[in-house]
């Protein structure tokens, strides 16, 4: 049988880059979210799952860790595409593709163009925003750290089920989205686009 022939490779086949530095490494912190889960009821756990935010809530149901090995080895084992927004990775005797079609199929998040995507125009803060800023104990002028939403988990058990719902989506946006160190703030800007739920979970996150 003749060996099958693939185009050539990004690196070597042995002498592949060594990993240099852990890829959302802060994701793998469980106590935002055990907070979380402590704090809303299986029914809001429920509608969260079937949102199109979902899979991010079903992670956290699975004890989702992580995969870096994998992502190690389809990074390290690509093979040269003129596509720009595509991988594709050499699996065997086949070359496998991933692209935003295949994370949006597998995801189910809105993968979808948009301009400006990391600087949304968030309009003025309104007196929600203020408020609701105020109950998570942050500066209305600063994004959520995953610390703030931790401490929050523990006093929302009145809130109304909006407001719960927006605390589940900064979770989720602090982390998984952006997965910083548990310490620092989130971009505000992008932060703020909870207050309108149907504009946040409407979002691109997927990109």
């Amino acid at each position: 049988m003749e060996k099958p022939r693939f185009p050539k490779r990004f690196f070597t086949k042995g002498v592949e880059p060594e990993t240099d530095k852990s890829i959302g490494y802060y994701s793998s912190d469980t106590k935002l979210f055990e907070a979380l889960h402590k704090l809303l009821s299986d029914d809001e756990w429920t509608e969260l799952e079937s949102s199109s935010l979902g899979v991010f809530f079903k992670f956290v149901k699975m004890k989702f860790s992580w995969a870096s090995m994998v992502v190690k080895c389809m990074l390290s084992m690509q093979i040269v595409c003129l596509k720009p927004f595509e991988i594709w990775s050499v699996v065997g005797a086949s070359p496998v593709r991933f692209s935003l079609h295949e994370f949006a199929h597998i995801t189910g998040l809105n993968c979808e163009y948009k301009e400006k995507l990391e600087t949304p125009d968030t309009a003025e803060d309104t007196d929600d925003a203020v408020v609701f800023w105020e109950k998570l104990g942050v500066n209305v002028n600063s994004g959520p750290t995953i610390e703030n939403l931790t401490r929050a988990c523990g006093w929302a058990e009145d809130w109304s089920r909006e407001d719960r719902k927006r605390l589940a989506y900064l979770a989720v946006y602090a982390g998984f989205i952006v997965a910083r160190r548990p310490s620092i703030a989130t971009p505000v800007e992008m932060a703020k686009l909870v207050m309108d739920l149907e504009e946040f979970e409407g979002y691109p996150w997927g990109r």
